[in-house]
């Protein structure tokens, strides 16, 4: 994240700013007259998060056996399994993605109930 996001949040980075924009954004204001490097910058924070919520969720997923026998699950075990996912473009600017990673916090902390849980990460 350090390579992302400055030490020292500038005018651009400031909190005030970011939340200014989300503000504007569901208001339905044209984001036509936004300063670029904000929206960079807001790019950037929602990219970071989605890819936090999506690590995290991702971990506590287990790739599904399609049946095969014991001895096809040995050939392929040194083969990398992989889930794909992708996010809507909708979502890239919505509430969405704070209501994640919300969500995850709770998780990690202990706090979010198991039907919360499996409520994320089918929402995934």
């Amino acid at each position: 994240m350090g390579d992302y996001v400055p030490a020292v949040l500038g005018d651009t980075w400031a909190p005030a700013t970011i939340k200014a924009f989300f503000d504007r954004k569901a208001n339905g204001e044209p984001m036509v007259f936004e300063d670029e490097k904000v929206i960079n910058n807001v790019y950037q924070l929602v990219a970071i998060i989605l890819g936090t919520v999506y690590g995290a969720c991702s971990k506590s997923l287990k790739p599904v056996d399609n049946g095969s026998e014991a001895s096809d699950r040995q050939d392929k075990r040194s083969e990398p399994e992989f889930l794909d996912v992708a996010f809507s473009p909708d979502i890239v600017l919505d509430r969405k993605v704070f209501d994640w990673a919300g969500a995850l916090g709770l998780a990690l902390s202990g706090l979010l109930d198991l039907s919360n849980w499996t409520g994320l990460l089918l929402e995934l």
